[in-house]
């Protein structure tokens, strides 16, 4: 399905019937990534996918937009959509992002929340980072572009234009701020080798949401709703009831 919000041609999934479960995926994704839990959950809830502004065949933001951009956004998105009570939200990695300021900031709000494998805590200066930074005096050496190259996030490698920019503001934001002012009900599941989002940031966001719950997954990574698709999807299934 397709909308008009805010001059972006969207892109959205709506099926089922029922309490809203609105679902936010993760960067480079889109809500195509969510079908199996679509297919788990559509019989009893009405379900929307939204394919965030640059992926899945919606419109990229005409600027280098932040957190707060993509939060107004699905704010905009939902009135228009006249979904006025989301019973839900789920977001996986940056659309965890999106949910920790949209009702931080009280832009949109639900009644309760699921975050799986979520961003939003700022990255510690990783080893290759560090690396990075101290090769720079030998940045004019053979070969070094290509090692460095390597080296670079492979969703970074993988952007360009307006949409890079984007990414290089919203990795940087610590939204850690906004997790204690989110009092709803929320629902965290990770998988345990997940390296986008460590089980480090998931003890966080259990520590600093105060109605919260976490589940570590074994054998699975940050898409652990892919990895390990029953468990995730009974696990929502027995929280939203």
């Amino acid at each position: 399905m397709k909308l008009v919000v805010d001059g972006l041609m969207t892109e959205y999934t709506d099926i089922g019937k029922g309490k809203v479960l609105l679902f936010l995926h993760g960067w480079g994704s889109n809500a195509a990534a969510f079908d199996g839990l679509f297919a788990e959950l559509k019989s009893r809830y009405r379900v929307v996918g939204l394919n965030l502004p640059g992926f899945g065949g919606s419109d990229e933001p005409k600027t280098a937009w932040d957190v707060a951009s993509y939060a107004n956004f699905v704010a905009e998105f939902t009135k228009k959509l006249g979904l006025e009570n989301v019973y839900a939200i789920v977001g996986h990695s940056f659309g965890g992002r999106i949910i920790l300021k949209g009702v931080g900031e009280g832009k949109f709000k639900a009644e309760k929340l699921v975050f799986l494998g979520s961003a939003g805590v700022k990255p510690q200066m990783s080893a290759k980072h560090r690396l990075l930074k101290l090769g720079r005096p030998f940045a004019k050496l053979p070969g070094f572009k290509n090692v460095a190259a390597r080296m670079r996030s492979s969703d970074y490698a993988a952007t360009n234009g307006v949409i890079r920019e984007v990414f290089k503001k919203v990795i940087s934001e610590d939204l850690t701020a906004y997790m204690p002012k989110i009092k709803l009900p929320c629902l965290l599941v990770w998988g345990e080798n997940d390296t986008e989002a460590p089980i480090s940031d998931a003890k966080i966001f259990e520590a600093k949401i105060p109605n919260s719950k976490l589940h570590i997954l074994p054998n699975a990574g940050h898409y652990v709703f892919l990895d390990k698709s029953d468990e995730v999807a009974d696990l929502i299934a027995d929280f939203l009831k």
